[in-house]
C-alpha cells in the first residue's frame, strides 16, 4: 500500500490530462471576442483538464492527482522547449514561414512561464480544495466539490496567468474581462458537462480494482486505532507542564539557568533518543536513563552525582506525567462519535506499559478502547510491522478493515502503509512535513469527527 502503483485507467485519465493541457497552451495565445467578453481559444479545452482533476482526486486520491498535475507540467514543459528548438533552428531551402511561426511562437517563453506558473498553482488548489470538501463531505455532494473546486482553482489559474502573460499587451480592462469572463465560462463548462464527469468517475470505480487506493475507503473500515501521544492525549503540553513541576520539585535551577533551559536540552536529548529507540537499536532502560543522564551531563554535573539523580528524575517524571489529563482537541467527541457509530476503537503505541494505562486512567479514558496494544508486549516498535501484525491477532481484525490515526510520519503512518492498513495523518496545525503515504492528512480532530459521522455504516 505504501508503494505507488498506476493502473490502465489512471494511466489514460493522465495522458488525457497531458494531451489537454498542451492543446491549451498551443491554442491560448489566440483571443477570441465572445459578446461583450474576451477569451482566449484555450477555454475549449483547458477546462477537461480540470473535470480530468477532481475524476483523480475522486478516485484515486491526492497522492496520484499531485503525481499526475507534475506529469503534466513536465510534458507541457517539454513540448514548449521543443518548439522554441524548432524556431531556432535554420529552415530548410524551401522554408518560407519563418516569421509566422515567431509570430505566433515566438512569445511562447512569456506565455510558458505565465501558463505553467498559473497551471501548477491551479491545478494543485482545485486539487486541493476537492480533496479538503471530500474529507468534510466524505463520499457525498461530489457535485458540488467538482463545481467550487474548480470554480478556485480556475480563478487562481486565471488571475495568475492573465497579467503575466498579456501585461503591457493587453488593456487593463481587457485582463479584468479575461479573468472573471474565463472562470466564469470555464466553470459553467464544468457544470455543463457535470454528468459526463460523474458518468466517468462512477466508470472508473467499476472496472479498476485500485480505485479509492489512494484515498481513504471508509465503507470498509471497521476498526479505528489511533496512537496515543499527541493524538489523543497531550503529550506535548502535559509533559511541558510535568518537566517544570520536576525543574522545581528536584530544585535544577542549581544546574540549569531556568526552567526553559532545561526543557530545552531534555527535549534535545529526549526526541534523538527516542528517534532510535523506535529503530529498535537501544533497550527501553537505556532511553529511560540517557534522556535525563545526558542534559546532566552537559551543564556540568559530576558523572557520580548523575548517576544517583537520573533514577529519581525518572521516576518522579513518570508520576508526574501520569497525572496529567489533558486531550487533544476534539478527541473526546471523536472517541464519542467512533462508539457512536458502531466501530471498534483501538490503541497501539510505542509508550511504555505503566505510564501508558496511568494517562488513560487520569483522563478518564480507561475502559474507552476494544484493545489496548503497547510496544513492552513483545518488544517490537511502530514503525515495525510485527507489532501492528500483532494488534490485528490480538483484536480479531484484518488489516484491509483496519485504519490507524496517528501523528507520526514515520512510526504511525509509514508502518501502518507497510503492515497494509490505511493511514490518517494527523499533522496537528499542519506544521510538520506531509506524508505522501497517507491515505488522508487532517490538521485537527473536529474534521475526523464529521467524516465518520457521514458514513453510513
Amino acid at each position: 500500500m505504501n508503494k505507488l502503483t498506476f493502473s490502465l485507467p489512471y494511466l489514460v485519465l493522465t495522458t488525457l490530462f497531458c494531451v489537454c493541457l498542451i492543446i491549451a497552451n498551443l491554442i491560448e495565445i489566440k483571443t477570441v471576442d465572445l459578446g461583450w467578453f474576451t477569451i482566449t481559444a484555450g477555454v475549449i479545452v483547458f477546462p477537461i483538464s480540470y473535470i480530468i482533476n477532481d475524476c483523480v482526486v475522486e478516485v484515486y486520491g491526492l497522492k496520484r492527482a499531485k503525481v499526475m498535475i507534475w506529469l503534466g507540467f513536465g510534458a507541457g514543459l517539454f513540448v514548449s522547449l521543443m518548439l522554441q528548438l524548432a524556431l531556432v533552428l535554420p529552415g530548410g531551402a524551401e522554408w518560407t514561414r519563418q516569421e509566422s511561426m515567431v509570430d505566433i511562437y515566438g512569445a511562447v517563453p512569456r506565455i510558458m512561464f505565465a501558463s505553467y506558473a498559473a497551471f501548477l498553482a491551479g491545478s494543485m488548489v482545485n486539487a486541493l480544495v476537492m480533496n479538503r470538501m471530500k474529507i468534510k463531505d466524505g463520499n457525498r455532494r461530489f457535485s458540488i466539490r467538482a463545481i467550487v473546486s474548480s470554480l478556485f482553482g480556475e480563478g487562481i489559474d486565471s488571475v495568475i496567468f492573465f497579467p503575466i502573460a498579456f501585461g503591457g499587451i493587453f488593456s487593463v480592462d481587457t485582463i479584468v474581462s479575461c479573468i472573471i469572463t474565463q472562470t466564469l465560462l470555464k466553470t459553467v463548462y464544468e457544470i455543463f458537462i457535470l454528468p459526463v464527469t460523474i458518468g466517468v468517475v462512477k466508470k472508473v470505480k467499476q472496472i479498476d480494482p485500485s480505485a479509492d487506493e489512494g484515498s481513504l475507503d471508509l465503507a470498509r473500515i471497521k476498526y479505528v486505532w489511533v496512537d496515543l501521544d499527541d493524538t489523543i492525549w497531550d503529550f506535548a503540553n502535559n509533559s511541558h507542564t510535568s518537566l517544570a513541576t520536576l525543574f522545581e520539585r528536584h530544585q535544577l535551577d542549581r544546574y540549569f539557568k531556568d526552567v526553559d533551559a532545561f526543557r530545552e536540552i531534555y527535549y534535545r536529548h529526549n526526541h534523538a533518543l527516542w528517534d532510535v529507540y523506535n529503530q529498535g537499536k537501544i533497550t527501553r532502560e537505556f532511553l529511560q536513563r540517557e534522556r535525563f543522564m545526558r542534559p546532566l551531563l552537559e551543564v556540568g554535573v559530576p558523572d557520580d552525582e548523575a548517576q544517583k539523580m537520573w533514577n529519581d528524575l525518572h521516576v518522579d517524571y513518570l508520576d508526574i506525567l501520569g497525572s496529567h489529563s489533558k486531550l487533544i482537541e476534539g478527541a473526546r467527541e471523536l472517541l464519542d462519535t467512533l462508539r457512536a457509530r458502531g466501530y471498534k476503537i483501538g490503541v497501539i503505541s510505542n509508550g511504555f506499559k505503566g505510564i501508558q494505562y496511568n494517562k488513560l486512567k487520569s483522563s478518564g479514558l480507561d475502559g474507552w478502547f476494544d484493545e489496548i496494544v503497547l510496544s513492552d508486549e513483545i518488544e517490537v516498535n511502530k514503525p515495525d510491522r510485527r507489532l501492528f501484525e500483532y494488534a490485528l491477532k490480538k483484536a480479531g481484525a484484518t488489516a484491509r478493515e483496519s485504519v490507524i490515526i496517528g501523528d507520526n510520519r514515520m512510526t504511525d503512518i509509514h508502518g501502518g502503509a507497510q503492515a497494509g492498513w490505511q493511514t490518517i495523518y494527523f499533522n496537528r496545525d499542519g506544521k510538520s512535513p506531509q506524508s505522501d503515504e497517507a491515505n488522508l492528512t487532517v490538521t485537527n480532530l473536529h474534521d475526523l469527527i464529521g467524516l465518520f459521522n457521514q458514513n453510513k455504516r
